[in-house]
């Protein structure tokens, strides 16, 4: 059988800092009472390992998929990780509270100290920010380690970084060694390594009254916190035509390529064939169509896998049209 478009369940977790948007933004049946803060929709991490929700292969786990049909699903992709993981993680997160700040290690650190695992460098596409939302993403001068080092222990790093408001449809691009916060008030759409390694800097004074402190990583953040970035994380969009659809570049590394993608009315793509993809819907609705499966519905929040071996496929747009993510793993 022929691997088809794969939808997987979502897999969420509650958050101190977690809310309820993606049940009111994203139509999402959520725990009930839950603060949720994440929702790992593609994910093979540890015990968290996405299962198919739907089609012929429905109750499969994403792991056990690799395994057996790695070629057919990863294609070119599986020279760009390790054999046993499947490459990328894709999640939805809420802050209704500031997440703390913090900073993620490069490869090289993160596998010496974090028992082999990857670092990480992601990308964030805001769904929706509340007015006056604000990202921090960045350091807002030259500082050097000593100088951090000495308003760390003090509290007092806010004012070393970049702080910026923020609305839906931004892109910011956050690579390993990039110190950074979301701030109470958007709904993030993630697309990052398969890791989870984070250096807490500054939590906002959690802990007291309103439960344990989380634990900070002072001197691992220090130690892989680029000192010298002076780079722009806002990702700035030229868009380019391309038949019935619009396309703009939002990140292009070693260990993703990612497009927005506006379309209209119908779009069918011309992409190099043989590459693992992820398709994410971020704004109206519209229905995935292919051999095998015609009118798979894409929701604002929603994330579909595109085997490497599938064939054509054409995305139909709504009334209203709809914004769609395309994420690729080089080869």
């Amino acid at each position: 059988m022929t691997l088809p478009p794969l939808r997987f369940g979502p897999l969420y977790k509650e958050k101190v800092w977690g809310g309820r948007r993606m049940a009111d933004l994203c139509g999402r049946r959520l725990p009930p009472g839950a603060r949720v803060g994440e929702s790992w929709e593609i994910a093979d991490h540890g015990p968290d390992v996405s299962v198919v929700d739907g089609g012929p292969l429905d109750g499969m786990f994403l792991r056990d998929l690799v395994a057996a049909r790695r070629e057919e699903l990863l294609g070119g992709s599986a020279a760009a990780g390790p054999p046993d993981r499947f490459p990328l993680l894709v999640k939805l997160l809420d802050a209704a509270e500031n997440l703390s700040v913090q900073v993620h290690p490069p490869d090289d650190y993160a596998a010496r100290h974090e028992g082999g695992e990857p670092g990480k460098t992601e990308l964030w596409y805001v769904l929706h920010a509340d007015p006056g939302a604000e990202l921090i993403c960045g350091l807002a001068g030259a500082v050097d380690r000593e100088t951090f080092a000495r308003r760390m222990e003090a509290g007092d790093i806010l004012g070393c970084l970049r702080r910026f408001p923020v609305r839906s449809g931004d892109a910011v691009f956050v690579p390993a060694g990039r110190v950074h916060s979301i701030c109470a008030g958007s709904l993030i759409l993630e697309i990052e390594q398969n890791s989870d390694v984070t250096y807490r800097l500054h939590d906002w004074g959690r802990g007291g009254a309103g439960g344990p402190a989380r634990p900070l990583h002072g001197e691992k953040a220090l130690d892989v916190l680029d000192f010298g970035d002076r780079g722009e994380p806002r990702v700035g969009k030229r868009w380019r035509r391309d038949g019935g659809a619009a396309r703009a570049a939002l990140a292009d590394c070693r260990y993703f390529k990612t497009e927005e993608v506006e379309i209209a009315d119908r779009w069918a793509p011309r992409l190099e064939g043989g590459r693992l993809r992820v398709l994410s819907a971020v704004r109206g609705r519209g229905a995935l169509a292919c051999a095998g499966c015609d009118g798979m519905e894409l929701r604002p929040g929603d994330s579909i896998l595109l085997p490497a071996s599938l064939g054509e496929w054409e995305v139909r747009a709504a009334a209203g049209g709809c914004g769609l993510l395309i994420t690729e793993v080089p080869s």
